[in-house]
């Protein structure tokens, strides 16, 4: 069974990625964002090695850019991560031997080091639905079976950094419509990366973008019954944020999310 690295970067991004030696069955597929062709006048050093691939995708969009390597991953177990993300190798045969050990398995979610970041974590494996309760899961902490995934389960484009409004939430979105699709998932306790820098939502979380991206969370998790559920969340947050101000925009992130989908179906 072969682990398959999914690691978008976007522009200079790419130069900062530190891939560990090669192993066996272990192979990385990157996706290069540009914006202009000014950045592919250089190659990154591993450019040339046997277990890597490089996707080139022209435009903005992380929602886009993971797509892109999820549509062509050929491994049977995909991690997601990232071009800032220091890995750590000797987690990859954890990894695969979960989804070896649990063939019903479709989705396993794991836990980074930081020291930046605080998050919490279940102290046992527990579910997906479970761990959604209390905890928020990051990008890089997700591995998937590959057919479980591709051409069925995407990475929503109208949620991420690059995306025209919500420039949030693309992770939680990705595990609630893994989820909604009937797919199986659990936490797992174990830490298999670090992760030292701030992503973008942890440092615009008064932001319009990011206040919108929560609003069109919740009402694709919650549907209308998000709407106390958002009263709640202003009230919680007033001091930080204010309750005016995380209400309009949290709100505004569902009615555009409900006009998406409309036109979406239509």
């Amino acid at each position: 069974m072969t682990l398959e690295l999914l690691i978008v970067a976007f522009n200079n991004d790419i130069f900062n990625i530190k891939l560990p030696a090669q192993q066996d069955n272990v192979k990385y597929l990157i996706s290069w964002q540009y914006t202009d062709d000014k950045y592919l006048q250089q190659r990154p050093e591993f450019a040339d090695r046997e277990d890597v691939r490089i996707l080139f995708l022209a435009g903005e969009g992380v929602s886009k850019n993971r797509n892109n390597v999820l549509d062509h991953a050929t491994g049977d177990i995909c991690l997601i991560s990232d071009s800032d993300v220091k890995l750590y190798p000797e987690s990859f045969n954890k990894i695969v031997s979960i989804f070896n050990e649990n063939l019903e398995l479709d989705i396993a979610t794991f836990k980074f080091d930081s020291k930046l970041i605080k998050k919490t974590y279940p102290n046992e494996i527990t579910t997906l639905k479970r761990q959604l309760k209390k905890h928020f899961v990051s990008n890089i902490e997700i591995a998937i079976r590959r057919t479980s995934f591709q051409n069925k389960v995407r990475f929503n484009e109208l949620f991420g950094p690059g995306a025209p409004v919500l420039t949030a939430g693309e992770d939680e979105v990705f595990i609630l419509d893994a989820l909604n699709a009937q797919l199986k998932g659990y936490f797992f306790p174990i830490s298999i990366c670090r992760h030292d820098e701030l992503s973008t939502g942890e440092k615009a979380t008064q932001s319009p973008g990011f206040l919108m991206s929560k609003g069109a969370y919740f009402y694709k998790r919650f549907k209308l019954m998000c709407i106390p559920r958002l009263i709640w969340q202003a009230a919680k947050n007033r001091k930080e944020i204010g309750f005016i101000h995380f209400l309009k925009w949290t709100l505004k992130g569902m009615l555009y999310i409900i006009k998406e989908t409309k036109l979406d179906k239509s």
